[in-house]
Parts: structure tokens; sequence; C-alpha cells
């Protein structure tokens, strides 16, 4: 088991998935601002990141509880 699994799996509460669909697009206007900025690599993999730990996030709290054990 990774690091990262380790602490997923022994966190008991999340976000509603609502609002986890929210920071989503949030940060998808963001990324979209960023490009028209040409901000350059660094906020765009810091963007690119958040993005996939929230898409992650959802998964999650899409799943049943009796699965995330």
């Amino acid at each position: 088991m990774g690091q990262g699994e380790a602490m997923h799996g022994s966190r008991q509460t999340r976000l509603p998935v609502e609002a986890i669909e929210k920071t989503l697009d949030v940060l998808v206007v963001e990324r979209q601002r960023l490009h028209e900025q040409h901000s350059g690599p660094e906020p765009l993999e810091a963007n690119r990141r958040a993005i996939l730990y929230w898409q992650h996030e959802l998964v999650e709290a899409r799943r049943p509880a009796s699965a995330s054990g």
C-alpha cells in the first residue's frame, strides 16, 4: 500500500459531491485563465495536479460507503 492509499483509506469525512464538483469547476476556469495569460508551466502543473486530486476525491465521494474500506 502506498503512502497516498494509507492517507486516503484512513480519512472518515469527505466533502459532499456538490462541493467537489464546484471546486473542479473553479479549477477548470482557472486553468483556462492560466492558458490565456500564458502563465508558464509551473502554475499550469499545480493546477493540473489540483484537478487530478479533486477528480480522485470525486470518485471516492461517489463510491458507496461499503466499498471504501
